[in-house]
């Protein structure tokens, strides 16, 4: 079953919010978030796409599996914007990644922490490489071909 999270950006005085349909975990989008949006213009282009199936490095590849007609929804406070049931919540805020988890069976979130790199590795050792930059990401496309081989 995919884990979905949801991210969060405040933009003058409003919360956008987008979803991730898979992978949401610390060690998934927290890396890729961490790692690949790092200003607000790119994460705003993000948010814009409303919904996409996984988070991918580059912007284009998540535009091409992007959910049609998914427009990002808008809200008031940051209390509203965490409403959905989404396991984990990323907010961009103070130039920095956060996350709170939900608490289980309820709408509540927990308190936001900053995303770190011994976080991250807590959760999956295996993603040190791509941390470090030794390991380049590899695309939703180019995972599948590696499963199932090209199309013919």
């Amino acid at each position: 079953m995919p884990t979905a999270c949801t991210i969060i950006q405040e933009k003058n005085g409003l919360f956008q919010r987008a979803t991730i349909r898979s992978g949401g975990y610390v060690s998934g989008v927290g890396a890729y978030l961490s790692l690949f949006y790092r200003n607000e213009e790119k994460i705003a282009e993000l948010i814009s796409l409303g919904a996409v199936a996984v988070i991918e490095a580059e912007i284009a590849d998540c535009r091409e599996q992007a959910e049609p007609a998914a427009d990002p929804d808008t809200f008031r406070t940051l209390q509203e914007a965490t409403t959905g049931g989404q396991r984990y919540v990323y907010l961009w805020r103070d130039n920095a990644w956060h996350l709170a988890e939900r608490e289980v069976d309820t709408d509540a979130v927990g308190n936001f922490r900053e995303i770190t790199r011994e976080m991250i590795l807590a959760e999956d050792p295996d993603v040190e490489d791509l941390l470090d930059g030794v390991q380049r990401p590899i695309t939703f496309k180019e995972a599948i071909r590696s499963m199932y081989g090209p199309r013919h």
